[in-house]
């Protein structure tokens, strides 16, 4: 039995001890490693008045090995406009800033190396590679553990969409609103346009209706002016009843609403929408069924960290409890100016404007932990908010927040959690390091060793010398040598080699450098003459031996 290879090759039965069991038999996988993944096709020309062409193929030395199974483009503002090629077609947000995931599936027969995913991000040195349209990326790239799935996500430059050239005509709307209430809630005004489209249109009213059977029968406008004497209001959101919310928008002076205008609700496109004689209305926006709000008692947040030392680049590990109704969108750490969090979208140039980006901790500096949460979309159908009596655990310790935002409803309640709390951190020390020493060997005038970036040393050793002859001496011309380190390299300055003298000398001729004959035998008075001489000799050599020693000794 293998676990990560799942092949089922058949079922039998086995007698042990006069009992039958029901076995699963399998086999060790044999699928083929895909190393090289190339997705051609991808689309990147993206228009607010055309939808979104999702036409990425496998490059063809890749089409029988695995399959495209989504594509998506995110955009960072709206936070949550999120575009699939299974969705319903539509165009992206005109000024938007989109980025691009995909996903990957073997086909039977074949697995994605692991090598693509270390540390979200393909193996250094691995070999294997992934490209898109032509172009190489290594990071943002996860397999998952059957090797069957891999995820690639907002691994290219984000795309930003244009913005219309007729400066008159009105193709998109984008309208934030807060429509979600509780039993007891009043109705209010909550319907805002982009800041980009606030000088282009305005919003003349917003409508609520309750209804029954189809039918309206009471009624809410933001505008006075549209009540009739025989209306009934609304005056407050009641238990089991349902409202269905309207909007009409009206043309600012020198713009007219396109034909085809897109009008997206809280990012949402609308399906119905009805152009006016100077404006638009958008009918049956959302209908709700306010329930009585139940209020999430602890918010828990495991896994944080929360210290850091001087020079440490920010890192965040927070994470959730499984089935929670709520999500970590972000953790942040903040200081005078600066501040850093943890999605990419919620830390690029347009969320920082003037402020700085944190990329490493400062032991001069204190700095404050924060964390926007939010509601899951069940929850928030299920009438589930934050509210006053929510408690914040950090790793399992109750911490004191405040909200960052004051929007709330009439009793308190929040459909998200962004706060600031009481944790901050001043970072200690030095930033903690693991040392990676060079291969280079490094070397003074004494020793040699291996260095790591930050100076510390490895492998400290005094050198080997050998004797090197850079030019040999001739009887008329002085030649060099020097020492040199057998390990490192490191060499000493050259010294010189006396000339060996002029003349070859003979035999005959015992007085010349050259003679180097022992004396003849049968010459007593010779040979004798020649002993004495050895000795004489071999004692000043011993002399020379023992003052060159007592010479290297005294030598630094």
């Amino acid at each position: 039995f293998d676990e990560n290879v799942g092949k089922t090759l058949d079922v039998h039965e086995y007698q042990v001890y006069q009992m039958t069991y029901d076995m699963i038999v399998q086999e060790f996988g044999n699928d083929q490693t895909i190393t090289d993944v190339s997705v051609v096709n991808v689309n990147t020309n993206l228009s607010a008045s055309t939808p979104v062409a999702f036409t990425a193929q496998p490059g063809a030395s890749c089409a029988d090995k695995f399959d495209i199974t989504e594509e998506m483009w995110e955009a960072a503002r709206p936070l949550d406009d999120i575009i699939k090629n299974t969705d319903t077609p539509r165009a992206p947000i005109a000024g938007g800033k989109y980025w691009y995931s995909l996903v990957l599936t073997a086909k039977p027969g074949y697995e994605f190396s692991r090598d693509f995913s270390e540390n979200s991000g393909i193996k250094e040195g691995s070999g294997v590679t992934f490209t898109v349209n032509g172009v190489s990326y290594t990071g943002r790239i996860a397999v998952s553990a059957d090797g069957k799935t891999l995820t690639a996500w907002e691994f290219m430059d984000p795309v930003t969409v244009p913005k219309n050239t007729d400066a008159s005509a009105i193709t998109q709307v984008n309208i934030e609103s807060l429509y979600k209430y509780g039993v007891g809630d009043s109705p209010r005004k909550t319907a805002e346009p982009f800041d980009e489209e606030a000088d282009k249109y305005e919003i003349v009213y917003e409508c609520w209706e309750e209804m029954e059977n189809g039918d309206p029968v009471a009624f809410w406008y933001s505008d006075e002016s549209r009540y009739t004497p025989s209306m009934k209001r609304i005056t407050q959101f009641e238990d089991g009843k349902s409202y269905m919310y309207s909007i009409e928008l009206r043309e600012k002076a020198g713009y007219t609403f396109a034909d085809n205008c897109i009008v997206r609700i809280n990012v949402r496109p609308q399906s119905t929408v009805i152009k006016t004689q100077n404006g638009l209305f958008i009918p049956a926006i959302d209908t709700i069924h306010p329930a009585m709000p139940k209020e999430i008692e602890t918010v828990e947040i495991n896994n944080a960290t929360l210290s850091f030392r001087d020079g440490d680049k920010p890192v965040f590990t927070g994470t959730i409890p499984d089935n929670e109704k709520y999500v970590l969108v972000f953790e942040e750490w903040k200081t005078d100016g600066e501040w850093t969090r943890s999605d990419e979208w919620f830390n690029d140039a347009d969320h920082h404007g003037d402020d700085k980006d944190i990329t490493a901790f400062d032991k001069n500096k204190t700095y404050q932990y924060n964390l926007y949460i939010k509601l899951t979309a069940k929850a928030g159908e299920g009438g589930w908010v934050f509210g006053p009596n929510t408690v914040l655990k950090i790793n399992g310790k109750k911490v004191s927040y405040t909200y960052r935002s004051i929007e709330e409803n009439e009793n308190g309640y929040r459909y998200s959690f962004g706060v600031a709390t009481d944790l901050t951190m001043t970072p200690s020390g030095s930033a903690s390091h693991t040392h990676n020493y060079g291969t280079e060997w490094k070397y003074d005038g004494a020793n040699h060793w291996h260095e790591c970036a930050c100076g510390d040393k490895a492998d400290t050793a005094v050198h080997t010398f050998k004797w090197v002859t850079d030019k040999e001496a001739t009887a008329t011309e002085k030649g060099s040598k020097h020492e040199e380190c057998s390990v490192c390299g490191y060499m000493k300055a050259a010294v010189e080699i006396p000339a060996t003298g002029s003349g070859n000398g003979s035999a005959n001729q015992p007085g010349k450098p050259g003679n180097t004959s022992s004396p003849q035998t049968g010459d007593n008075n010779s040979l004798a003459l020649w002993f004495a001489v050895l000795f004489i000799s071999g004692g000043v050599l011993a002399v020379l031996c023992v003052a060159n020693k007592k010479e290297k000794v005294k030598t630094p």
